[in-house]
């Protein structure tokens, strides 16, 4: 098929946030989270503020993904300075979250009926 490129591999990124194989990050890229998923593509916007939320999308969709609605919610109440970035302690702990460690998810003592089971 002419015009179409082969698909991109999933690239991985360091607890840092920079990229394993020491090229730039490009738009489009997609890396592979510690627990195997993969992100979305990175943004093709080139302003911090769609990187902000990439990062915050994917860290609350990893999340609701294991489970861990502890951190769904922090993740999901980030919210990015006027600059577009985030907050050095957000962004790391989103960083870590994805690409560094992660938590084990305790199972929760409530159900879905709203019951205590013990």
């Amino acid at each position: 098929m002419a015009g179409k490129s082969a698909p991109r591999l999933p690239r991985e990124l360091t607890e840092c946030g920079q990229a394993k194989d020491g090229r730039p990050i490009f738009p489009g890229d997609v890396f592979l989270i510690l627990s195997g998923r993969l992100t979305t593509p990175y943004p093709k916007q080139k302003s911090e503020k769609y990187a902000s939320w990439w990062l915050i999308e994917n860290a609350v969709a990893e999340a609701r993904a294991r489970g861990d609605s502890f951190n769904a919610r922090g993740f999901g109440a980030v919210q990015a300075l006027r600059t577009g970035e985030l907050a050095q302690s957000d962004r790391d702990g989103m960083l870590m979250y994805l690409f560094g460690q992660q938590p084990v998810v305790p199972r929760s003592l409530m159900w879905d009926d709203g019951l205590v089971r013990y």
